[in-house]
C-alpha cells in the first residue's frame, strides 16, 4: 500500500466513525464538505513526502458549518481570512520558507464540535482521537518534524505516546519530544486568541519560538533548514492534485548511544513468528538486520512502538516466550510486506550481542531490573500487546550490561 492509500483507509474510517455528542463533517450542505482525507485541512496542504507537518485542533464547529455554504472551505480544505490560517501561512513563509502545498496539514480531532468555532473540546475527546487518526497519520506520512498547534493538540498526542501532559504553554514549547525519528514540536496555536495570549505585553514570542524551533530541526541533522543552505529538492506528488512539488530528501540520523541511558524494547512475535530477515532485504543505509515489523493499526494500540529510537535496544520473542537475540536500533522504514500485501514499518537493528542462553522475557525482565510499561505483575504481556519499553536500572553501563550477553555472530537467516 502507497502513503496514499493507506491515508485514504483512514479518512473511511474517519467516515464510518460516529462521536456521541459531535456531528460529522458529511452532515451539512448535503454533503458539500466531506472529502477523502481525516480532515479537509489537506485538501490544500497535502505533501506526503513533506519534512514537516502542521497538526491543527480541529477542523470546524456546528455554528460554522450550519451557516451559509462557505466555498473556500469547500475548495481549499480552509479559509484563507481566518487568523488560524493567516499566521500559519505566515509563519511557515518567514520561518521555513514554505507555503501550504509544500507542508502535509491535518486536525487532530476530525468531527464537528457543537457552539462556535472557539470551542473547547474536552480532552478525553482529543486523547480518542489522537489515538485513532493523529498518531497513525504521523507514522504513514513520517515527516521529521511534526508542529503542534496548541496546547490542548500537543498534550493529547503526548498523553497518547505515553507522556504527561504540560503546562502552560511557555513550558510545552520548550518540551519537544520524539515519535521515533519524528520530532514533535508544540506552538503557540495560530488563532488571534493563542498569538494574543503568547504576545503579551506587545513582545513577538511566536517567531522567535519558531526560529528556535528551527535552529533545534537543523541542529539534529537536516540540514534543509540550516541559514542559507536552501532547499535541495527533488519531485514528490501532492495527494490529491498529483501535481509534482517539492521535496527535501530523507536522511537518516547518525545512531548515537548514550552510557547512562538504556531503554530496552521488548517485541511479541508469538503469533505469526515472522521471519523478518527473510521477508525484507538487508539496509545498507540502515546498516542492520530487519527485526521486527508492524503497521499503523498496531501502532496506534500500541503507543510504545513510536518511541523505539535509533540507539535503543530490541529484542524478539515467538510462541516459547523466550528472547535471545539483542539489536540496537539503527532506525525504522516504511518497506512493502509481500506477505501482507500492504507497506509496514521495519525496524532495523545491529546485532549486538546474544544471551548466553534463552531466557523467558518475564525472567529477562525481573533479572535484569527492568521497569517495563503496561506488563502485569508477573511482568506478562496483556491481551493484544506488542510491545513494552523497559528503563534500566540495575546496570550503570553498556560494557557492565554486556558481560551477560556473548558477541556470537548472526547470520541472514538466523
Amino acid at each position: 500500500m502507497t502513503k496514499q492509500s493507506e491515508l485514504l483507509a483512514l479518512a473511511k474510517l474517519r467516515q464510518r466513525t460516529r462521536h456521541p455528542g459531535y456531528k460529522y463533517i458529511g452532515d451539512y450542505h448535503a454533503g458539500a464538505y466531506e472529502c477523502d482525507f481525516v480532515s479537509p485541512y489537506t485538501k490544500t496542504a497535502g505533501n506526503v513526502d513533506a519534512e514537516i507537518m502542521v497538526m491543527l485542533q480541529d477542523w470546524a464547529s456546528d455554528g460554522f458549518l450550519s451557516g451559509p455554504l462557505h466555498e473556500p472551505s469547500v475548495r481549499l480544505g480552509h479559509s484563507p481570512s481566518l487568523p488560524t490560517n493567516r499566521n500559519l501561512i505566515r509563519l511557515l513563509k518567514t520561518t521555513f520558507g514554505l507555503t501550504l502545498p509544500d507542508v502535509y496539514g491535518t486536525n487532530l480531532f476530525p468531527f464537528v464540535k457543537p457552539g462556535d468555532m472557539s470551542g473547547d473540546i474536552p480532552e478525553r475527546d482529543m486523547v480518542a482521537a489522537a489515538r485513532q487518526f493523529a498518531l497513525p497519520q504521523i507514522l504513514i506520512v513520517s515527516s521529521k518534524l511534526v508542529i503542534c498547534l496548541g496546547l490542548a493538540t500537543f498534550n493529547a498526542l503526548r498523553q497518547v505516546c505515553d507522556l504527561s501532559a504540560i503546562r502552560p504553554i511557555e513550558s510545552a514549547i520548550e518540551s519537544n519530544f520524539d515519535i521515533g525519528t519524528i520530532r514533535v514540536w508544540c506552538q503557540a496555536h495560530t488563532g488571534a486568541r493563542g498569538q494574543n495570549n503568547r504576545n503579551k505585553g506587545g513582545v513577538d514570542r511566536v517567531s522567535e519560538d519558531w526560529r528556535k524551533m528551527k535552529a533545534n530541526f537543523s541542529s539534529t541533522g537536516n540540514r534543509a533548514f540550516q541559514r542559507g543552505a536552501g532547499l535541495r529538492t527533488v519531485q514528490a506528488t501532492h495527494c490529491e492534485t498529483g501535481r509534482k512539488i517539492i521535496k527535501v530528501p530523507n536522511r537518516t540520523p547518525p545512531v548515537t548511544l548514550t552510557e547512562n541511558r538504556m531503554n530496552i524494547f521488548i517485541l511479541n512475535n508469538k503469533k505469526f513468528e515472522r521471519r523478518h530477515r527473510e521477508i525484507y532485504p538487508l539496509d545498507d543505509k540502515l546498516k542492520g538486520f530487519p527485526v521486527y515489523d508492524y503497521d499503523h493499526e498496531q501502532a496506534g494500540r500500541n503507543s510504545d512502538l513510536a518511541r523505539i529510537k535509533p540507539g535503543d535496544f530490541a529484542l524478539v520473542f515467538g510462541k516459547d516466550r523466550r528472547v535471545k537475540d539483542i539489536f540496537r536500533v539503527t532506525g525504522t522504514k516504511r518497506d512493502y510486506a509481500p506477505d501482507f500485501g500492504k507497506k509496514v514499518f521495519v525496524i532495523f537493528g545491529e546485532h549486538f550481542g546474544t544471551l548466553v542462553q534463552p531466557i523467558k522475557y518475564p525472567d529477562f525482565i525481573a533479572i535484569n531490573g527492568l521497569s517495563c510499561s503496561r506488563v502485569n505483575a508477573k511482568n506478562n504481556f496483556t491481551i493484544g500487546m506488542i510491545v513494552t519499553g523497559c528503563t534500566n536500572s540495575q546496570y550503570k553501563s553498556l560494557n557492565e550490561l554486556k558481560t551477560r550477553w556473548q558477541p556470537t555472530p548472526l547470520t541472514r537467516s538466523g
